[in-house]
């Protein structure tokens, strides 16, 4: 018997790119269960496929940067190397080992991105073999919570992250594909799942649409939730009506132009150097930055909510074209997003 659910949930992240550095992307989530049935009669009741399904994936891949762990041109720095038996515990269910200390003669030191140019450390490497969990820090200490990645894309550019550990998913993959965070998912949702369950089917599909739209990526450091990590992200729709008619061309050069950008907050910037912006601030869950070239990033003078992106663009287009009337329905994702006028 197979009960199947789709669109369990939608999983808004950022990921690591070899071409364009940050992505953002929006991926629904479809499940199938395959498995006897229990004394109700069901492979799973709907409503704990719903909660603890959807809980885990929800807590485990959504709204983070995911980074491809076995990567060439991937980096992880960690703090303090001294605390956590020598090991960075992230989330992720399969994780590279980190060696406790680095190589005789380099650095093991975070990167200060807040005010001034990242400095050119040495990384420490994840293992190329024999991945396996790493293990949890000892004595409840935070030592370990902040965690520094680095990653060379396109034609020698570079970003520098710098955020808790909760805010990254590490892949045990050298690229990012629908099978690596598959079969990341699988080791999240075994424990959740009934004995009655013999297979777990997972499909990861993006929106079907005609219309225009783009890859951003940003966070809200005034979000309580997980909105406020620096580097996460949506695939969205724009729709632009000029005069009260839809105006697809002015919605295809919006697309191309935030194809795949970091929309970042003016009042976040901290420094720039070298065609690089530095982005850093303080929320809830710790203290986030990133460095990332500045020909990538779209600056507003606001947050990046989709109520003021929304805002932010429709005010743009009337400041382009003072004589025209235009109504912008922004999405954040898949079916929500915001609507202003100008």
């Amino acid at each position: 018997m197979q009960l199947f659910v789709e669109h369990l949930t939608t999983i808004d992240s950022a990921y690591l790119h070899p071409e364009h550095g940050l992505v953002g992307e929006s991926w629904i989530v479809d499940v199938a269960l395959d498995g006897a049935l229990d004394h109700a009669s069901m492979v799973m009741d709907f409503a704990h496929v719903k909660k603890r399904l959807k809980a885990a994936i929800d807590g485990s891949l959504d709204h983070v940067l995911i980074a491809p762990g076995r990567a060439e041109n991937f980096s992880l720095f960690y703090s303090p190397p001294q605390q956590a038996g020598g090991r960075v515990e992230l989330h992720a269910p399969h994780l590279p080992t980190v060696p406790h200390s680095p190589p005789e003669g380099e650095s093991n030191s975070l990167t200060n991105l807040v005010g001034g140019k990242a400095t050119e450390d040495p990384p420490t490497k994840l293992a190329r073999k024999g991945a396996q969990v790493p293990a949890p820090p000892q004595g409840g200490s935070k030592a370990i919570d902040d965690v520094r990645i680095e990653w060379r894309f396109g034609k020698g550019e570079k970003l520098v992250h710098y955020s808790p550990k909760s805010a990254v998913a590490l892949l045990d993959s050298e690229s990012v594909t629908d099978l690596a965070m598959i079969t990341y998912l699988e080791r999240v949702l075994a424990p959740v799942l009934p004995s009655t369950v013999t297979r777990l089917g997972l499909t990861l599909r993006h929106e079907t649409t005609n219309d225009s739209y783009y890859h951003y990526v940003h966070g809200l450091k005034k979000h309580d939730g997980h909105c406020q990590r620096i580097a996460h992200g949506h695939r969205s729709r724009i729709l632009i009506w000029r005069n009260g008619v839809r105006d697809l061309a002015l919605e295809a050069a919006w697309a191309a132009d935030w194809k795949t950008a970091y929309l970042g907050s003016r009042e976040d910037i901290t420094g720039e150097h070298d065609g690089m912006i530095n982005f850093a601030y303080d929320s809830g869950e710790g203290h986030f930055a990133l460095t990332y070239p500045a020909s990538r990033c779209r600056l507003l003078n606001t947050d990046s909510t989709v109520e003021l992106i929304a805002e932010h663009i429709a005010a743009t287009l009337k400041a382009r074209d003072p004589g025209a009337s235009f109504r912008v329905r922004a999405y954040e994702g898949v079916q929500k997003g915001a609507v202003a006028e100008a």
